[in-house]
């Protein structure tokens, strides 16, 4: 295929999390490289020849992305996976409001790495081609109640549950409660798949992923 002849790029400033997903990608009998910095990439890699790009989310105080991590994302004309910490919605969003492909948490590299670059590299990253798993989000978005919806947007606006218990007025295990069950209707495994799910929402919708649902159940 086409697409062998092109390098999957892994960026990692952690050496051994770098040869892990280096060795993920070279299991898959893909073309890897691997380096440790962004600006490192941009020296060495041929757009046309970069068929996907794996970057280490780096955050900068404020949360989400840090500037040259920001700026990859939207200016490569490769698709780019974003791998984060265990539980870092600040990064899940801050990568996915920057355009990036798919958002994965370490732990889950193992499992979820290779078929999401696969799928990156199969993907012509048009609308359409997304169109299918976009409508069965729509349908479990639609069994979603009006309060877990809120939810939903409030945490892919990036907020801890304790941040949106505050602001709901609710208790902090009552937000755990409906967390658990938007992850369940919505077939998410955890937090980043919901933010990928909000925003891919919104870009098809034209709506804002952190868009306000009215207080009722």
């Amino acid at each position: 295929m086409a697409h062998r002849r092109r390098i999957v790029w892994i960026v990692d400033g952690d050496g051994a999390e770098r040869e892990y997903m280096r060795a993920l990608i070279e299991a898959a009998k893909l073309p890897v490289a691997a380096v440790a910095e962004s600006s490192e990439f941009l020296r060495k890699s041929k757009p046309l020849l970069t068929a996907c790009v794996v970057m280490s989310a780096r955050t900068e105080r404020r949360g989400g992305l840090d500037g040259q991590q920001e700026s990859v994302v939207q200016n490569s004309k490769a698709p780019v996976i974003m791998a984060t910490k265990y539980g870092d919605v600040a990064a899940a969003v801050g990568a996915l409001r920057a355009g990036a492909f798919d958002v994965i948490e370490k732990p889950f590299l193992g499992e979820r790495l290779v078929p999401s670059v696969r799928r990156a590299l199969a993907q012509k990253l048009s609308g359409t081609d997304r169109l299918p798993e976009h409508e069965r989000i729509r349908r479990s978005y639609a069994r979603l109640t009006p309060r877990e919806r809120q939810i939903l947007h409030l945490v892919a606006a990036g907020m801890t549950s304790r941040e949106i218990a505050l602001r709901l007025g609710l208790r902090d295990n009552t937000v755990e409660v409906y967390r658990c069950h938007v992850k369940q209707k919505m077939g998410a495994r955890n937090a980043a798949d919901l933010v990928r799910m909000a925003h891919g929402m919104a870009e098809f919708s034209g709506a804002p992923a952190d868009a306000k649902e009215g207080d009722s159940e």
